[in-house]
């Protein structure tokens, strides 16, 4: 939808928004002129850090992807729950964001050549390096289409909720870190399914730069996250309306 703004209508005008067999995802064969919307590169999606090929089995890939709630161990897909972010199926307005929108990640930053996996379900390894223990090495193809927010494009902020924790203020969502910003875990999705669902698996943000990694915030500013940033608190910031009170303050 911003391809207007960035100098690209003309490939804006390629895209049928509507009446694609797949739960009205843009991600469909049948759309006219798909070989070309599917193969061209934006320059402004890719990160001249990352040495990953721009381009991956016909895709065109992005840096950049949305940050659909902090939660790792829950799909967004039925837009429930307080740790929602700014980007959901639903969508969201500047009105939603009871946080503040300086306080709310929207878009986070992915090392398109991260390990990679499919749990095939919910087969969750805590600790695992080597993408090949899962169901399906999918390394390669994090985020491999710049259009769209399904399995392979999201981010999350790497938690689980933990029912067992007892009732604390700074931490309301009784959130526990399972994978950090930059981690050295594989990146895991439940199913690499080509429809919106919101599948889950931690898949935090991740760079090639030194010591973290890149977010947008709700209000427009982009923040440098140390990869040593406070777990729980750093979640938080990935909730439009989850009322913390410990959050970071950029």
């Amino acid at each position: 939808m911003i391809l207007p703004y960035m100098d690209q209508a003309p490939l804006y005008n390629q895209f049928r928004f509507a009446g694609s067999p797949l739960n009205g995802c843009m991600n469909s064969p049948t759309q006219p002129n798909w070989a070309q919307t599917r193969t061209t590169i934006i320059p402004p999606f890719i990160c001249p850090s990352d040495p990953t090929a721009p381009q991956a089995g016909g895709r065109s890939g992005s840096n950049y992807c949305a940050a659909v709630r902090a939660r790792g161990d829950a799909s967004h897909g039925s837009n429930t729950g307080s740790d929602l972010g700014a980007i959901t199926r639903p969508g969201t307005t500047m009105a939603s964001f009871q946080d503040g929108a300086s306080n709310t990640v929207m878009v986070g930053e992915v090392f398109r050549g991260k390990s990679f996996a499919r749990m095939s379900g919910n087969n969750y390894q805590p600790n695992q390096t080597d993408p090949n223990a899962y169901a399906a090495n999918e390394t390669g193809r994090r985020s491999w289409e710049w259009y769209e927010s399904t399995a392979r494009g999201q981010v999350n902020a790497g938690v689980r909720v933990d029912n067992s924790l007892p009732n604390n203020t700074s931490n309301p969502h009784k959130f526990v870190l399972m994978h950090r910003i930059n981690d050295p875990q594989v990146d895991v999705v439940s199913w690499t399914d080509p429809v919106n669902g919101g599948n889950l698996g931690y898949r935090p943000l991740s760079s090639t730069h030194v010591g973290g990694a890149h977010a947008l915030m709700a209000d427009g500013s982009v923040k440098f996250v140390s990869e040593n940033v406070d777990g729980v608190s750093w979640a938080h910031n990935f909730t439009a309306s989850g009322e913390e009170t410990n959050v970071i303050q950029f």
